[in-house]
Parts: structure tokens; sequence; C-alpha cells
């Protein structure tokens, strides 16, 4: 059997397509994180030495994430929706009650003020506080 010029072309051409399929299908990378690229949380800790204060993790909108309860402290950990520490019209958005038990504690809540973070007197834990 011989093959005409259109039938080698065809061949060839279908060739190249799937070797070009096969070689931009085995370089992408599979993302299995839980988000995408640039939705990234940012994160702050809190440790015993910052104890007695309220600070604020992120001005502006944003959305809280996650507490991660590294080691639990004696006393609570509050979590605002305000602009500033002494905002007047901030809401409370989460008490972590003292001594609670470690692990991950997951929020993804909207802060259209900020996200004020509260360690009072007392506080001797290990807490990760994520935002974005």
């Amino acid at each position: 059997m011989k093959l005409n010029t259109i039938q080698i072309l065809v061949i060839v051409v279908l060739a190249l397509g799937v070797a070009f399929l096969i070689a931009n299908v085995a370089d992408k990378e599979v993302n299995t994180g839980s988000v995408g690229v640039s939705s990234e949380y940012f994160s702050t800790t809190t440790v015993s030495t910052s104890a007695g204060t309220h600070w604020l993790a992120r001005g502006g909108s944003c959305t809280f994430g996650s507490v991660v309860v590294a080691s639990s402290s004696a006393t609570t950990l509050t979590l605002w929706n305000a602009t500033s520490t002494t905002d007047s019209a901030s809401t409370t958005i989460a008490t972590l009650k003292a001594a609670i038990s470690e692990g991950t504690f997951t929020f993804d809540t909207v802060c259209d003020r900020g996200l004020v973070v509260e360690t009072p007197t007392g506080f001797n834990g290990v807490y990760v506080v994520t935002y974005r």
C-alpha cells in the first residue's frame, strides 16, 4: 500500500498534535491546596509576650480565616471586626474559651472593618490567626 502526500501530512500533523498535548499535560503542576494562587492567607502569632494587649492584625476589609491553637491558654482569646482597638462600633467575631483544645478552628468570615485580636492579661498560649 502506497501512501500519498496528503495522508503522510495528516499522520505527521496528528503525531505532532499528540506529542504537544502529552508534553503540556505532563508539565502542569496540580494545585492540591485549599486556596488558589493570590488567595493565600497571612498570619500573625500570639504568644505570652502579647498578653494584656489588643492589636489591629489587619486594617480595612479582610477575611478572617482561622485560628490554629498550638498551645492553649488559661485565658480567652477574642477577635473583633473593628477599625481599631477603641472602635465603639466593633462586633465580636469569635471568643475562644480558656483551655480550649489544640487544633484548627476555621471561620472564613468577612471583616468589613478590620481584624482586632485581644490577648488578656495572663494569656500564655500560642495561637496563629490567619486572614487575607
